[in-house]
């Protein structure tokens, strides 16, 4: 599914670590772009907790081998630390 915002619907999810209510999905840069599909990644906005979506687009933890291959992505990885940070620096500015 192609949105045309950014942002698409997805069902309701419940972040692994914290529990926050998640139904949607956004795009980094917030274009239009490609929903969710099984193995995207997905940022709590509440907690930075990473996650990794299935085929029914639900949100489940990785395995170790997605992990590792995560981890030795570059640019997976930059993109990642960038948007924790962002989560977290939010989270303590407002806190």
């Amino acid at each position: 599914m192609t949105s045309k915002t950014g942002v698409t619907r997805t069902p309701l999810n419940n972040c692994l670590n914290c529990g926050y209510k998640i139904d949607a999905a956004g795009t980094v840069d917030g274009e239009p772009g490609p929903g969710p599909t099984e193995g995207s990644l997905s940022v709590c906005l509440k907690c930075g907790a990473v996650m990794m979506y299935d085929g029914d687009l639900k949100l489940r933890g990785m395995t170790g081998a997605e992990m590792d291959e995560i981890i030795n992505d570059r640019v997976t990885m930059d993109v990642l630390s960038h948007l924790v940070r962002r989560i977290h620096f939010i989270k303590h500015a407002l806190s």
